[in-house]
């Protein structure tokens, strides 16, 4: 229509211009359908009246309302109009529809309708979900409401509710607040980011899973009340593999146990207090004159087969086949975990301090070739030395070990070559085993004890050297006699060049302490005569003299010699009877004698 209705009927019909009678008769009921055309046996009206009739053709309307209005409002259109009138009705439809007109809109309303819809829906139009849902109910919008903060809040807000309502209520539960809970902070709370990402942990565990397990490993050759306090050198030893080691080795990784003895055997030896390659010695290795050239510290990150002294052998070089630490000042004592070496050939801890007895499983190291521990303080007897099958060299002398030579040592299944066991408390006879294998008869070649002197604490008719058997030098160990003879020769010969086992007076001082079957004392009267002479001829090439060199077997012999009468370089007799020597009596007098 062109007008929309008015609200309230016209008061009084229009005064001229009207039919006296409605032009047509209204049906009883309505037609079906709206008329296509008007029916030729009544006259119409050449057109719409300009008013309304004052009275409806009928009480009830012609046709049912249709869905949309007309397009037109001079003639009906033959079909409905499908498009919506320009403004909405005053008035409701009498029926509302089932289902509404139009899908949601795209956008809400400019504002609020003035009225709510007539009838409210029965309930929520999906009830809710127990779990909140995976997604957003909405799409997400293309930026946050509120910038995120950058650090999260302290601590939430509290516990979830249980279950959600069964419906929506009308505003929310609690207000949002205005601002964040905590202000973000105003810069990140590192400085930078780390140059690296952060490593995976180690073996795929936790830290104390980590430990736990180590320390079950760790048990299997530690007593766990040992392993557990950290007083023990067992302890420092795991508290060092679980929290220092940079290997950061697993419980399940080969070297474990190895390296785990490795690191006691340093805390039990003094290892802090060793001359060269100490854990953190920034000059181990340097010195092509080292013993430990090109290797480096012991507690170092890197495999312990690189350690100073270690060597390993196998097809990927980490089973421990040798440690070499002789003169570096080790002390302590000797730990039952060394034992764990199992393939260990060459163990050399000469010239040191180390104290105490052999652990008594030593019997384990079953490929064990050469074993030094001469020159230190060990004490007990060495009764675990008799089952090491490979043994072939055993340097014991100059300690303090007791009790018998076992028979073990030899047999028929020994392959000993070199026993050394001069210079200690042992006392009885060489052991018959031993004997019948020493040369022509057997293996040995050199077997030396305490067998010199007409009451020998060791009877040895089958020894290849005889050292004095009683305590020399009044009662002095051998340790002490060596700290004692050193610093006799100290007033003659500067340390470092006495300290030298290649220099000439060093191998002089190594001659007089080990192997001059003189055992001069600390206080002999000719200590420094003939330290002297034995450096001379060590400085002048002694070994490679025509005549009376060490052990030539005919010096002296022929009259036409100039040395005719004496003996070589070096034996175990007075130096004045050393060829070319000469000497006088103390006194000056009796026959008017030269000095040396």
């Amino acid at each position: 229509p062109d007008a929309s209705p008015t609200p309230d009927p016209t008061p009084a019909p229009s005064p001229e211009g009207t039919t006296p009678e409605p032009t047509r008769s209204p049906q009883v009921s309505p037609t079906p359908e709206p008329t296509l055309n008007p029916t030729p046996s009544e006259p119409v009206t050449p057109s719409p009246t300009s008013f309304p009739t004052p009275e409806p053709s009928s009480p009830e309307p012609t046709f049912d309302p249709t869905v949309t209005p007309t397009l037109r409002t001079d003639v009906p259109t033959d079909d409905p109009t499908r498009a919506p009138s320009d403004e909405p009705t005053y008035t409701p439809t009498r029926n509302p529809t089932d289902e509404p007109t139009f899908g949601p809109t795209d956008e809400p309303t400019p504002g609020l309708t003035d009225e709510p819809t007539l009838i409210p829906t029965p309930g929520p139009t999906v009830s809710p979900t127990q779990d909140p849902t995976a997604d957003p109910t909405v799409d997400p919008t293309s930026n946050p409401t509120v910038d995120p903060t950058q650090d999260p809040t302290g601590t939430p807000t509290g516990d979830p509710t249980g279950n959600p309502t069964d419906n929506p209520t009308s505003t929310p539960t609690i207000n949002p607040t205005s601002a964040p809970t905590v202000s973000p902070t105003d810069a990140p709370t590192t400085s930078s980011p780390s140059s690296s990402p952060t490593p995976p942990r180690p073996c795929d565990l936790s830290p104390a899973q980590r430990r736990l397990q180590i320390f079950e490993e760790l048990s299997a050759v530690t007593s766990p009340l040992i392993l557990a306090d950290s007083n023990t050198v067992q302890g420092m030893a795991f508290n060092w593999i679980v929290d220092e080691d940079g290997m950061e080795l697993c419980p399940d990784s080969p070297n474990l146990i190895q390296r785990y003895a490795m690191a006691a055997f340093y805390y039990g030896t003094d290892g802090d207090d060793w001359d060269e390659c100490f854990a953190g010695d920034v000059t181990c290795g340097d010195s092509i004159e080292s013993p430990f050239f090109g290797q480096v510290p012991y507690l170092s990150r890197i495999s312990e087969c690189d350690w100073a002294g270690s060597q390993c052998n196998g097809v990927l070089r980490t089973v421990l086949r040798a440690v070499r630490l002789g003169d570096n000042n080790l002390g302590g004592t000797l730990i039952p975990e060394i034992v764990q070496w199992k393939r260990l050939r060459d163990f050399d801890l000469g010239s040191n301090r180390i104290g105490g007895t052999l652990p008594r499983d030593l019997g384990g190291w079953e490929r064990l070739e050469t074993l030094i521990l001469r020159d230190n303080d060990f004490t007990g007897d060495i009764v675990p030395l008799g089952d090491l099958p490979d043994l072939r060299d055993l340097f014991l002398q100059g300690n303090k070990f007791d009790g018998n030579i076992p028979p073990s040592l030899g047999g028929d299944d020994s392959v000993l070559e070199t026993a050394q066991f001069h210079s200690n408390l042992f006392d009885g006879s060489m052991p018959d085993t031993i004997c019948d294998n020493v040369e022509p008869l057997g293996s040995i070649e050199i077997l030396t004890s305490d067998c010199l002197g007409t009451n020998p604490i060791i009877e040895c008719s089958c020894c290849t050297q005889c050292f004095p058997g009683e305590l020399t030098c009044g009662g002095l160990s051998p340790q002490q006699r060596r700290e004692g003879i050193y610093d006799e020769l100290t007033q003659v010969t500067p340390p470092p060049v006495l300290d030298d086992p290649i220099s000439p007076q060093g191998m002089a001082y190594d001659w007089i302490v080990e192997r001059d079957q003189m055992a001069l004392c600390p206080d002999s009267p000719n200590l420094i005569q003939r330290y002297v002479l034995s450096s001379f001829y060590y400085s002048t090439g002694g070994d490679n003299w025509d005549e009376c060199y060490a052990d030539d077997p005919i010096c002296g012999d022929s009259p036409e010699s100039p040395f005719f009468g004496q003996v070589p370089y070096m034996s175990p007799v007075t130096e004045c009877d050393w060829a070319g020597s000469r000497c006088r009596p103390p006194d000056g007098g009796g026959g008017g004698g030269e000095d040396p």
